[in-house]
């Protein structure tokens, strides 16, 4: 009885997680939503040509590309070679995907497109029937049947540890 209970506690702890995340997210709140995501597995998710060309894509709807070089410290040039391709797009994910990329994210995206919005509890509750666990310490969001995102108990917090750009993409 008590593995029950400590089994249910772990599994709303984890829903917990995931809806102070939601939350977070539709203000833009990028500190709070930083303390749930795991920096460096994320980036290496998203690291292959379709996860930078992804953020790429989401970057060039709120900055120019003068400020996304900038932010990159690259030249204006045009990048010729399929390795120089790859290497600017694991630069873009490494530069945009963390905590400082993502404060400059929410800043723009919240200037850009302002306040309104779906609710947390919205878009949290839409997204309960895309959930899948793994084990206990891991769960899957899935968008149309594919998995976007995984989340995995690291040091005593559900955090999100790998994004899948082509999942994402399909869904938006």
């Amino acid at each position: 009885m008590l593995y029950l209970a400590g089994v249910i506690l772990h599994a709303c702890y984890g829903l917990f997680c995931l809806f102070m995340l939601t939350e977070a997210t539709t203000r833009r709140d990028a500190p709070v939503v930083s303390k749930y995501i795991d920096f460096p597995s994320v980036r290496a998710s998203l690291r292959d040509d379709a996860g930078g060309a992804f953020l790429i894509n989401i970057l060039t709807n709120l900055f120019s590309e003068q400020e996304i070089r900038a932010s990159l410290s690259m030249p204006s040039s045009q990048l010729a070679q399929k390795s120089e391709i790859s290497a600017f797009y694991a630069k873009v994910v490494d530069t945009w995907v963390t905590p400082d990329g993502l404060a400059k994210f929410s800043t723009r995206a919240l200037a850009k497109q302002g306040p309104q919005g779906p609710s947390a509890g919205t878009v949290f509750i839409a997204t309960l029937p895309n959930l899948s666990p793994v084990s206990l310490v891991e769960f899957r969001l899935n968008l149309e049947g594919t998995p976007a995102a995984t989340f995995r108990l690291v040091e005593g917090r559900w955090k999100m540890v790998a994004v899948s750009a082509k999942a994402l993409a399909k869904g938006m």
